[in-house]
C-alpha cells in the first residue's frame, strides 16, 4: 500500500511541473494521469528499486510529447508501446529520448532553461555508463546496463504494458 501512495504522490508532484496558466498544462496533466493509470496495475509490490521508478515520468513524457492533435488520454496502448521502444541511441536509430526531445521542442519548451520539466527531462535522458557487474558486490536490482534512465524505464514500461494491457486484452 505504501508503494501505491508513493506512486500517486509522484504523479501529483509531476502534474505540478508547469504553472496552471501555461497553455500546455492541461495536456501535461492528462499525460501524467494516463501514465499513472497504466502503471498502477503493473507496479511491482515486492521490489524497491529498478527501472520502474522512472516509468511514470517516462510514459508521461512520451504521451505529452507525442503527436500534438492526439489527446494523451486517447492514445491506444499499442501506440504508446511502439513509442516507448523505437530504438536506442547507441544503435544509431532514433531513441525514445530523441523522440521526446523533438516533441518537447515542438511544443515550445526550452530544454536549456531551469524549469522543472527541463530538469526532469535532463535527468531522465542523460546517458550513464554501465556499472561493472563482476566483483562489485551489487545486487541484481542495483546493476545498471548503461544508457539513460528514460531508456531503461521505457523498456520496462513497454514490456509490462504489453504483458498486462495488450496480452490480457484489457485497455484502460
Amino acid at each position: 500500500m505504501v508503494d501505491m501512495r508513493d506512486l500517486w504522490w509522484a504523479a501529483g508532484r509531476l502534474a505540478a511541473l508547469m504553472s496552471a496558466d501555461d497553455w500546455r498544462s492541461p495536456r501535461w496533466n492528462r499525460a501524467v494521469r494516463r501514465s499513472a493509470t497504466l502503471i498502477e496495475p503493473v507496479w511491482p509490490q515486492e521490489e524497491i528499486n529498478g527501472p520502474f521508478i522512472q516509468a511514470l515520468p517516462t510514459a508521461a513524457f512520451v504521451l505529452y510529447a507525442g503527436p500534438r492533435p492526439i489527446n494523451p488520454e486517447s492514445v491506444p496502448v499499442e501506440e504508446l508501446i511502439a513509442s516507448l521502444t523505437p530504438g536506442t541511441a547507441d544503435s544509431g536509430e532514433r531513441s525514445v529520448e530523441d523522440d521526446v526531445r523533438g516533441g518537447l521542442l515542438g511544443l515550445g519548451h526550452d530544454l536549456r532553461d531551469d524549469s522543472q520539466l527541463s530538469v526532469l527531462f535532463g535527468k531522465l535522458s542523460t546517458s550513464r555508463e554501465q556499472l561493472a557487474e563482476s566483483g562489485s558486490g551489487l545486487t541484481a536490482v542495483n546493476n545498471r546496463t548503461g544508457g539513460s534512465l528514460m531508456g531503461e524505464s521505457a523498456k520496462w514500461a513497454a514490456y509490462w504494458f504489453k504483458r498486462h494491457h495488450v496480452d490480457e486484452g484489457s485497455t484502460p
